[in-house]
Order: C-alpha cells, then sequence, then structure tokens
C-alpha cells in the first residue's frame, strides 16, 4: 500500500472513485438531491482544482487507485473509499496520513462530515464544532456536522 500526492493523470480516476462511492454509499442515507448534490461538488472541475495545488493524495493497493483524501491547511476534504475497500482500514491509513501532514503546522484538523462517515470520524476522536445548513434547489434543507479533532 502506497500513499502519495495525485496528479493529473490521476483526475479520471479520482473521479471515478468518488462518483462509485456516492452512487453506492450515499442513497442509503440521503434523499436523490442531496445525492446529486455531493455528485456536482465533488465534480471533475473542483477535484482538478485541488490536483493543481497538491492538495489531493490517493491510496493505492497492488497498483489500485482504492482511496483519495484532500486538505487545505488544517481542514480535511473528500475522504473517499471505493466501497469494496472500506472498513478494512484503509480509510484510517489515509487519515492517518492527512493528520500527519496537518500536525507539522497546526494543533487540530477540522472536516465536515457526511452521515455515512460519521461514526469513523467519531471513532477517530472527533467532535461536534458546529452545526451548518444550506438550501438545496431553493427547497430542501441540508444540514451537516462540521468536527475537530486535536492532533496533539
Amino acid at each position: 500500500m502506497n500513499i502519495c500526492i495525485a496528479t493529473l493523470s490521476n483526475l479520471c480516476e479520482i473521479y471515478n472513485l468518488v462518483e462509485i462511492t456516492i452512487k453506492t454509499i450515499y442513497p442509503m442515507y440521503y434523499n436523490k438531491k442531496i445525492v446529486e448534490f455531493f455528485l456536482k461538488l465533488h465534480n471533475k472541475e473542483n477535484i482538478l482544482i485541488d490536483i493543481n495545488n497538491n492538495r489531493t493524495y490517493i491510496l493505492v493497493d497492488n497498483n489500485k487507485l482504492i482511496g483519495t483524501g484532500s486538505f487545505l491547511e488544517n481542514h480535511i476534504s473528500r475522504v473517499f473509499i471505493l466501497p469494496e475497500y472500506q472498513n478494512q482500514g484503509y480509510g484510517s491509513k489515509i487519515m492517518d496520513f492527512l493528520e500527519n501532514k496537518i500536525k507539522l503546522n497546526y494543533d487540530y484538523s477540522v472536516l465536515e462530515s457526511s452521515i455515512p462517515s460519521k461514526e469513523f470520524y467519531k471513532n477517530r476522536n472527533y467532535e461536534k464544532l458546529d452545526k451548518k445548513s444550506m438550501l438545496i434547489d431553493n427547497d430542501l434543507d441540508f444540514s451537516f456536522d462540521v468536527l475537530k479533532k486535536n492532533l496533539n
């Protein structure tokens, strides 16, 4: 298993990984409008921005990209593991990596948690910092938690 910085050549593979994960897992927790919101949020253009700014990392095992995660300053985002590789320690590996990078300059990390990953983050000692909400398609109130973890 290897974690390395993503390059432009990884764009399509990262996008496919994120799309597969959202389409497979999120409908068990969210309605169709919210699933579509997540797909738009994690579109190719946004992934490309993070790659071009050296903010995205990939987790590769046996020459297969199975996970990804990004961070900017102390904010972790877009952590996804292919569904068939979840609950096998890969999410912890990429989170350990991202948190160790952040720890070089910050005392804590923050992230927004989706419902499917909330328990995972709780088990990693993330605590609720804030609750935010936004309006989706002018009629659907979408709430999510902002979580924080002390890294020292």
